[in-house]
């Protein structure tokens, strides 16, 4: 994986670590000179868009909504491939606080509702039916990423 980091990213990682946890992928947690990475590899099933979440956190990013940044690879593209043809993407780690279930705060839960409203009406305003359903699927589940977890 390092290599692969290295050819198709200009990564250089000091430390890769597997996640013990994690929803419908492989995740790992990459630290280099310049920062912190997590490079994701998505299950292949239905529900899974893998080329979807990058997109939509770009769109969200340039309409003023905090989310993942993802990094393009050295064509241009957020998807990538490993040496066994396994699709991966790359993201800036976010450093977070991990909350266990039914723990985080009242006035979290709350702000979380006003929240992610923000890209639902902005997601609601410039795509289809199906392509709003998968949006807000990975909306809801990159901002309690974002805040539930480290990663």
């Amino acid at each position: 994986m390092k290599e692969r980091l290295n050819n198709l990213y200009c990564l250089e990682p000091a430390l890769i670590e597997r996640s013990s946890v994690g929803a419908g992928s492989d995740t790992y947690f990459v630290t280099c000179a310049d920062g912190k990475y997590v490079v994701k590899f998505p299950a292949l099933s239905e529900i899974n868009h893998p080329g979807a979440e990058p997109e939509l956190c770009e769109y969200l990013n340039c309409q003023g909504i905090p989310c993942c940044h993802f990094l393009r690879n050295n064509t241009g593209n957020f998807l990538s491939t490993d040496a066994n043809g396994r699709l991966f993407h790359v993201q800036k780690f976010i450093e977070g606080r991990l909350y266990g279930l039914n723990e985080a705060p009242d006035w979290l839960l709350i702000q979380s509702a006003q929240t992610i409203r923000s890209p639902c009406v902005i997601i609601m305003g410039s795509i289809t039916r199906l392509q709003r359903q998968t949006a807000i699927y990975i909306s809801i589940r990159l901002y309690f990423l974002q805040n539930y977890s480290d990663g």
